[in-house]
């Protein structure tokens, strides 16, 4: 799934408007962009049926994706949870984090970033 340019798409950004079926997503490293967000397809309205399986994505270190453009995707994504894990924040703000968090929960989406321990002592020194 690797890029030849940084100009070509990635191919899970690509492949996931068909993944209907798809619930679960582990992405690790430079592997995609927003837009695997963005085109997850919401198969039926969140609140018609709280039994349903729950549609979750993680992302560890995505290198392209920064929680501005994840904002954005919140009002149109069809992912229920969506977890960010950066070993190196790059780009990332308490701030942004919160922002996105509040409009993930009034949406109905369950929202987390996760920072490794490493960089949150080298913070407090």
């Amino acid at each position: 799934m690797w890029r030849n340019s940084d100009d070509e798409e990635y191919a899970i950004d690509a492949a996931i408007p068909s993944l209907t079926s798809l619930e679960t997503l582990v992405l690790d490293g430079d592997l995609s962009s927003e837009k695997a967000l963005i085109r997850k397809v919401r198969q039926r309205p969140r609140d018609e049926d709280t039994t349903r399986t729950m549609h979750r994505i993680s992302l560890r270190n995505p290198l392209v994706i920064r929680l501005e453009k994840v904002l954005d995707a919140l009002s149109v994504t069809g992912w229920d949870s969506i977890c960010v894990y950066l070993d190196t924040p790059v780009g990332y703000s308490p701030r942004s984090s919160a922002d996105v968090a509040q409009a993930a929960m009034e949406r109905g989406i369950d929202f987390r970033v996760f920072l490794s321990p490493r960089e949150l002592e080298s913070d407090d020194a």
